[in-house]
């Protein structure tokens, strides 16, 4: 058994999006495997009720009222840990003096849940932006800082970790993705109708692709599909895209149980034009056996191949083409149904997580 310390951003909210629902997977099975866990965040707020619940579940959660300051603890306590595994970039730039300086023999691990200078370098080109590719630039090196600092950095695709092996040769990589657990029992084709998009709107990445959506794919899937409901679910949909309700497209924002929706919905939508890591829309949509129509930008990263396991396009008209498509074929959708299931199954189960795991601890 091993004593680590998790240093999140701020605190898991796994109902709300897909980076803390990979996390509290990782917490459920690094509980499973015997470790002592304490969980903190970076700006020490132990908000409700995840805090409590995490408590419940085995994991020690720092609290402000106890623990004035990240440093303070680790100067205190550091000495006491196995393993400090540091969330995304900002809290390793931020955090990674310290924890050298006062956890010696502790195992540092980096996890970069996506490589967020990828995301931002992307977005710039879209918006031919100069001061964000030079901000794009500055987080790159924070990146490769944190790589070449830590003991282990975890990466959530191979192409992630490709991309890192050949800038940080050195660099010793793990790849822990998406946890999912694929469903047994998939309602049919024909009890389903709409479209559905999944995701929290306070990343730029879902605002930008719903709107490119909604603008500008949405009216050529109306000429074939002029009844089919648009349903826009995530955190802080309303705030965002309250303008976008009416004409067939419903803004219902935070829902409690992703499952009903994927139940009622004939397919999802992944209409992304930047980004980076694995997108969890699509693999939580594919673990409940409800095909997704995706640029290829979403669908970096994973094992997945157009007309085999997804429907790919990237412009207006194939992107509408491909909804209409797979909306009307019983016989595809049953295909890419299965196949989505299996994927699941073979690379983001839970099984594979934790063999991962065990082997970076070892």
């Amino acid at each position: 058994m091993s004593r680590i310390l998790v240093i999140d951003h701020r605190m898991v909210t796994p109902d709300r999006d897909a980076g803390s629902l990979r996390m509290w997977r990782l917490l459920e099975i690094l509980r499973s495997l015997g470790h002592d866990l304490t969980y903190v965040t970076a700006d020490l707020r132990a908000s409700e009720p995840w805090a409590s619940r995490l408590v419940d579940s085995g994991v020690s959660v720092l609290r402000p009222s106890f623990n004035l300051s990240l440093r303070r603890h680790l100067r205190r306590h550091g000495e006491s840990y196995d393993a400090i595994w540091l969330c995304r970039v900002s809290v390793a730039h931020r955090l990674l003096p310290s924890v050298k300086k006062y956890c010696p023999r502790a195992r540092v691990i980096f996890d970069t849940v996506d490589l967020h200078f990828l995301r931002e370098l992307r977005q710039a080109e879209l918006s031919a932006d100069s001061g964000a590719l030079k901000r794009a630039a500055e987080t790159r090196e924070l990146a490769l800082d944190g790589v070449r600092q830590a003991d282990s950095t975890i990466v959530v695709s191979a192409d992630e970790a490709d991309l890192l092996q050949e800038m940080c040769p050195d660099a010793s990589l793990r790849i822990i993705s998406m946890i999912h657990e694929p469903l047994a029992e998939v309602a049919a084709f024909e009890a389903r109708r709409g479209l559905v998009f999944v995701g929290g709107f306070e990343h730029r990445p879902n605002q930008d692709g719903v709107e490119w959506f909604v603008s500008r794919v949405l009216p050529n899937i109306r000429t074939s599909l002029p009844e089919e409901p648009f349903w826009i679910v995530g955190s802080g949909a309303a705030k965002h895209l309250k303008l976008f309700s009416g004409s067939g497209v419903t803004v219902v924002g935070w829902v409690r149980d992703l499952g009903s929706i994927y139940a009622r919905s004939r397919l999802s939508v992944a209409p992304l034009r930047f980004g980076a890591g694995v997108k969890g829309k699509i693999t939580q949509s594919l673990a409940h056996g409800l095909p997704c129509v995706a640029t290829s930008i979403a669908c970096e990263g994973m094992p997945l191949v157009h007309q085999e396991s997804v429907l790919m396009a990237d412009d207006e008209a194939s992107f509408a083409a491909a909804v209409v498509r797979l909306h009307q074929d019983r016989d595809l959708w049953r295909s890419l149904s299965s196949a989505g299931l299996q994927i699941v199954s073979e690379h983001y189960s839970r099984q594979r997580a934790e063999g991962e795991l065990v082997d970076l601890l070892s």
